[in-house]
C-alpha cells in the first residue's frame, strides 16, 4: 500500500487528482501543488491552470476570455506584430510558455527560455528545470548540473548511455564559438502534455569525465552557470540527431562529438555511436506533435523591453494551433541552412538560431557604408551605429523563399552601447558581425552569412520543421508569418 494511489497508507484511500503515493503519502509532482478543499482537492500547476493562476483559490481564477501564462492572466489570443500568442493551459497539450528575461544568474539579454521536467526514465522521480534556453540552431537537450561548481539545476542521478564496446559515453557539443561537454545519460522529456520517453540528453559537466584537448580546440567551455547563462539547452532545429552518421560506426569522417571513457581511468577518446544513443531532438521522439515546432514572441520597442512572454508550440499542422498557412517558406540544405542576398549579393550558409542573442550579419566592412561598424570595449562583439542611439538603421535582405513567395526582411541595427544603457533586456534590433560561416556538406568555412538570431523572432511567428527520420535531410524549411 506504500505506493498504490487508491489505497496510500490502508485500504480505500483514494489520492487527489494528479497525486501519487510515495512512502505511504499522497503528494503532488512538482510544480504542481495541492489546490482546493476536501474532497475536491487537485494537484495543479499554478502557473499555467485558469482556475488556479499564481495561487490557489477563487482570488487566482482567470476570467472566461484570459489564459494562465506563468502564473498570470492574459487575453486569449493576444496580438502582436501582426503574429498572434497561443496560449498554454490544461487541455492543450502542445504549448508551453516562453520567457524572455535576464536568466538564471541575471545579465542576460535576448534569451528565450522555458521549463523542461527530467525524469528518471519510467519512474515518477521527476525534476522541473527553469530556464533552458530555445535554440533553434542545435539538436539536442543538454542541463547544466546543480554540484561541483557547475551551477545549474540538474540534480537527479540519471542512467548513462553505453557505446557498444560497454563504455560510458560523453559528449563535445560544439557552437559558433563554444562548447559544452558531459557523460550523455537517459530521461523522459516532459513540456505540456507531450513526453519524450527515454531519450538520450547530454548531462553538462566537467566532473566525471575531463575535457580531452580535441574538444577544447573547438571553442570556450560552457560548461558553468556563469559562462552558459542557462540551466540548459533545449535544441530544436531542423535534424533529429546532433551529429547523425557523421558519428555512428563505420563513419569515414567522424568529427569528434562522442568520446568513450573508461570507468577506471576516466580517459576519453573519440568514438563512435550508434543514432539510437546519440544526444536527440526532444521535440522528434514525442508520440504526437513530433514533425515541428514554433516560437511565437511579441513585437517589441526599438529600444528594447522588460521581460516578455511568448509561447512554443510542438507540431506543425498536427491541430488547429499549429497551422502552417500562408506562411513564407524557407527551404533548407541537408544542414538546415539557406542562402540570403543583402545588396545584390548572395551570401550562403545562413541560418535560424534562436540561441543567438542578435543578429549575426555579415561584417563591418559591408556595413560600414550604412553607418554600422564594430563597437569598442565591452560591447565588441556587437554593431555600434554612427548615430551612436537606440534608434536603428533600418535594412532590407531577401531570403531564398520557395517558389511563388517574397523573402523579403525588414530588420534594423541599432547601437549597441545605447541599447545597454537604457536597462532593457529584449532587443528586436541588437546585432553583431558573421564574418566567416560553414558550408554544408564539406566542413569548410564559407565566407559572411546570416545568423538570423532572437531579435528576427519579435513579433513573428517562426516555424522550424523537423526531418522526416526515412528521408534525413531532405525536405526540411523554415518559415515564418
Amino acid at each position: 500500500m506504500s505506493n498504490d494511489p487508491h489505497n496510500c497508507n490502508g485500504c480505500g484511500v483514494n489520492c487527489a487528482t494528479h497525486e501519487v503515493c510515495q512512502s505511504s503519502s499522497c503528494q503532488c509532482v512538482a510544480p504542481d501543488v495541492l489546490c482546493g478543499t476536501v474532497p475536491s482537492q487537485v494537484c495543479t500547476d499554478t502557473q499555467i491552470d485558469p482556475a488556479n493562476c499564481g495561487g490557489c483559490g477563487a482570488a487566482y481564477a482567470c476570467a472566461n476570455n484570459e489564459s494562465c501564462v506563468n502564473g498570470a492572466c492574459v487575453a486569449n489570443g493576444s496580438s502582436a506584430g501582426g503574429n498572434t500568442i497561443t496560449q498554454p493551459g490544461p487541455g492543450v497539450r502542445n504549448v508551453v510558455a516562453v520567457t524572455v528575461d535576464n536568466g538564471p544568474s541575471g545579465g542576460y539579454i535576448n534569451g528565450a527560455f522555458v521549463s523542461v521536467q527530467v525524469c528518471v526514465p519510467s519512474t515518477t522521480t521527476c525534476q522541473t528545470i527553469d530556464h533552458v534556453l530555445v535554440d533553434t540552431g542545435s539538436i539536442g537537450l543538454r542541463l547544466l548540473t546543480s554540484g561541483n561548481g557547475e551551477g545549474g539545476e540538474l540534480s537527479l542521478s540519471l542512467p548513462a548511455v553505453n557505446d557498444a564496446g560497454g563504455s560510458p559515453v560523453a559528449s563535445c557539443a560544439g557552437f559558433l564559438s563554444s562548447y559544452s561537454w558531459g557523460p550523455v545519460a537517459r530521461a523522459d522529456i516532459k513540456m505540456a502534455g507531450e513526453v519524450a520517453a527515454n531519450i538520450p540528453l547530454q548531462v553538462v559537466s566537467e566532473q566525471t569525465y575531463g575535457v580531452p584537448a580535441e574538444c577544447k580546440k573547438t571553442g570556450v567551455s560552457m560548461d558553468t552557470l556563469a559562462s552558459m547563462g542557462a540551466n540548459g539547452i533545449l535544441g530544436i532545429g531542423a535534424l533529429i540527431y546532433d551529429c547523425g552518421y557523421a558519428c555512428a560506426p563505420g563513419t569515414v569522417n567522424n568529427p569528434g562529438v562522442y568520446y568513450s571513457c573508461s570507468a577506471t581511468t576516466f580517459a576519453c577518446a573519440i568514438g563512435t555511436l550508434a543514432l539510437a544513443s546519440q544526444v536527440v531532438n526532444p521535440v522528434a521522439k514525442f508520440a504526437l506533435d513530433n514533425d515541428g515546432t514554433i516560437l511565437e514572441l511579441p513585437l517589441i520597442n526599438p529600444a528594447g523591453s522588460a521581460p516578455t512572454i511568448g509561447s512554443l508550440v510542438f507540431g506543425i499542422n498536427t491541430l488547429s494551433n499549429n497551422q502552417l498557412g500562408t506562411s513564407t517558406m524557407i527551404p533548407q540544405d541537408a544542414c538546415a541552412q539557406f542562402s540570403t542576398t543583402y545588396a545584390s549579393t548572395v551570401y550562403l550558409n545562413g541560418f535560424m538560431d534562436s540561441g543567438s542573442n542578435g543578429l549575426f550579419i555579415l561584417d563591418d566592412t559591408i556595413l560600414l557604408g550604412v553607418g554600422i561598424h564594430m563597437c569598442t570595449g565591452s560591447n565588441v562583439s556587437f554593431y555600434c551605429t554612427t548615430a551612436g542611439t537606440t534608434v536603428p538603421v533600418n535594412l532590407t535582405a531577401t531570403n531564398s523563399a520557395q517558389s511563388g513567395q517574397n523573402g523579403l526582411v525588414n530588420f534594423g541595427v541599432a547601437d549597441a552601447k545605447a541599447l545597454v544603457l537604457t536597462g532593457n533586456i529584449a532587443f528586436p534590433d541588437l546585432a553583431g558581425p558573421m564574418a566567416t560561416s560553414t558550408s554544408c556538406g564539406t566542413g569548410q568555412a564559407g565566407g559572411p552569412a546570416f545568423d538570423w538570431g532572437l531579435p528576427f523572432f519579435f513579433g513573428r511567428n517562426v516555424y522550424t520543421s523537423i526531418e522526416n527520420p526515412s528521408t534525413p535531410g531532405v525536405g526540411i524549411y523554415v518559415a515564418y508569418n
